[in-house]
């Protein structure tokens, strides 16, 4: 059903939560009166702009026949209150419902967009089970704001950490102080310099009470604590009775997130009416090319398009897609395939670390093999320098290219230092030689047994470290190989662990250890990845 209005109004609006706070909301409707189905964006980072880089402006989806509403979310830009990132968004979310269905021009049938932190504030909404609500696209976010947010098994999301806080901070410091403002924005155009900073408790404007102080908390909070769970709605996500489509993208921070969304969805009440798409973009822009890579025209955005095809279908009644549940970009051949569920049926196909004499380095003759190694095969060593971490190069990135750089591995690995981290890549290698990112992981040793506490392994003992590599849609064509890196760093994209075994975030570069690294690759110790092969 298509409802287009060539003229459309906008306002600015007033919500008052329980406890007094105002917050502000811009809104574009179609003009003319009458009530129309509203659309809910909560976001931090400006309502005048709705998160535009990646969508169509609000206004788009007003002249659609929306009435679409961009909230600031409390402390932020024009809303009232103190700023404290997740605090107050189920309370506020629940509030900000109610006062959408008390609007003239609603008809009481509210959807939801936005990714991000705006698809974070969707689950907390949704998990508060408001009558109103009919739809959701939850968007590259999370449900867990320790896993797969803050942390990545153990180990700190350097880069999006301390971008982000910065790029908070700047309002922040526009409240507070102004004369600061221009401070962090050279200092986050700057960001890479800072990820070597140490302690990083230390860094600029992100101490406690700094303008991005909250930066603090997150170091400080280490593992799964309370301080996490509170906000942790991934327990609640099969009790979410409206449809929701879960949008992801193969190069975003939050893929897990995303997955760990739409798995959600598919076990509730809602279940058969829970779809999702998974496109070739970084968290933003969402673009079809990236780096060095580009993806060819059938990478561009296309979810403006198809979720409103989605509203269409929830709050105008209108005819469901005659399509897969799920679209996903496949890359390596650049196209979108359709599939009923995800991940899709696969068998495994297992590739063994292997080496002739030495794996190790680019002048090494390591290779993979579907067959198991011998009893007699060496291990390789290597030294880890946290001083000269390998630096980040592709993969995943959040939130701009120029702040973060952009299936199951088992390693059987030592170190001779307190605590360590293992990291694996997956990569494509074409004909010429060029090499580009699938997929990588970490553990952060002392976190392999669980993130609610640190498990010190002891020095010199061999551990089998299980990796979930992540996921993937990648076709391997003819003539290229598949490559798999081992390392123990991958900064700035994660901190540089200095070996000591102690809390994050605490230590100067003068603490470090250098650890001495052994990966074993035989009978006993057989390395190796398994990836998911899709007929």
């Amino acid at each position: 059903m298509k409802v287009m209005s060539e003229t459309i109004v906008s306002e600015t609006l007033e919500a008052k939560m329980r406890d007094g706070t105002v917050l502000k909301a811009d809104v574009w409707r179609p003009a003319g009166g009458g009530k129309h189905p509203v659309l809910l964006i909560r976001l931090p980072y400006d309502k005048s702009q709705g998160e535009d880089l990646c969508y169509a402006h609000p206004s788009w989806y007003a002249r659609q026949g929306y009435a679409t509403v961009v909230q600031d979310v409390r402390g932020r830009w024009a809303s009232g209150g103190e700023f404290t990132p997740f605090e107050h968004e189920g309370d506020d979310g629940e509030d900000t419902m109610a006062w959408l269905g008390s609007l003239p021009f609603s008809n009481g049938r509210i959807g939801m967009y936005g990714f991000s932190y705006p698809g974070h504030t969707q689950l907390q909404i949704a998990a508060r089970k408001h009558d109103g609500l009919r739809c959701m696209v939850p968007a590259m976010t999370s449900p867990d704001l320790y896993e797969g947010w803050a942390y990545n098994n153990g180990a700190f999301a350097l880069a999006f950490n301390a971008s982000w806080a910065t790029f908070l901070a700047d309002d922040v410091a526009r409240r507070r102080d102004p004369d600061l403002e221009p401070t962090l924005a050279a200092m986050y155009a700057k960001m890479n310099d800072y990820y070597w900073w140490l302690p990083l408790s230390a860094i600029p404007n992100l101490t406690p009470g700094t303008p991005g102080g909250f930066f603090s908390d997150w170091l400080q909070h280490e593992t799964k604590d309370a301080y996490w769970s509170k906000w942790d709605v991934t327990d609640k996500l099969d009790s979410i009775d409206v449809p929701a489509m879960a949008v992801g993208g193969l190069y975003d921070v939050f893929l897990e997130g995303t997955m760990t969304n739409y798995a959600g969805f598919r076990r509730g009440p809602r279940a058969n009416e829970a779809r999702m798409v998974i496109g070739p973009w970084y968290h933003m822009p969402w673009m079809p090319a990236f780096g060095d890579v580009d993806f060819g025209p059938e990478g561009r955005n296309r979810v403006d398009a198809t979720q409103l095809e989605f509203f269409d279908q929830w709050l105008r009644d209108g005819d469901p897609p005659k399509r897969p549940r799920v679209a996903a970009f496949i890359s390596g051949a650049n196209r979108w395939q359709g599939f009923e569920d995800w991940p899709p049926k696969s068998t495994q196909w297992q590739l063994h670390l292997r080496a002739h004499s030495r794996a190790n380095s680019i002048s090494g003759d390591g290779y993979l093999s579907e067959e198991t190694p011998g009893s007699s095969e060496s291990p390789d060593t290597y030294s880890y320098d946290p001083a000269t971490p390998n630096v980040s190069f592709g993969g995943r990135s959040c939130c701009l290219d120029f702040v973060a750089p952009m299936g199951t591995a088992h390693v059987f690995a030592a170190t001779n230092q307190p605590d360590t981290d293992w990291v694996v890549k997956v990569c494509d290698v074409d004909p010429s030689g060029r090499s580009i990112n699938i997929q990588e992981t970490i553990q952060r040793a002392r976190f392999a047994g669980g993130t609610d506490r640190a498990r010190p392994i002891p020095a010199g003992n061999v551990t089998e470290f299980a990796l979930d590599v992540g996921t993937c849609a990648h076709v391997f064509k003819a003539g290229h190989r598949v490559r798999v890196q081992v390392a123990s760093s991958h900064f700035p994209h994660w901190d540089r662990n200095l070996n000591t075994g102690n809390p994050v975030g605490t230590e100067k570069l003068s603490d470090r250890r250098v650890g001495i690294q052994t990966v074993l690759h035989d009978l006993a110790h057989p390395s190796r990845v398994v990836l998911p092969l899709v007929s």
